[in-house]
């Protein structure tokens, strides 16, 4: 029980974070003069994208293929 805590906390980090940066760093849309339709739908795009990724990489990992 403890462990299944654990990795769906990792797995939420790892979301969390990789979307973050690709929010930063690919979207640029940090910036202060960034729209706001601009920061929306690169937040939106980047934190799919990373659950996407991570999504994927965990269930190949726990499946075990």
């Amino acid at each position: 029980m403890f462990m299944t805590v654990v990795f769906i906390l990792l797995m939420t980090l790892l979301i969390l974070s990789g979307g973050a940066a690709l929010h930063i760093g690919i979207f640029k849309a940090h910036r202060p003069e960034t729209g706001f339709v601009k920061k929306t739908f690169g937040g939106i795009v980047s934190y799919g994208i990373s659950a996407a990724v991570w999504l994927a990489l965990y269930s190949y990992h726990y499946l075990g293929w």
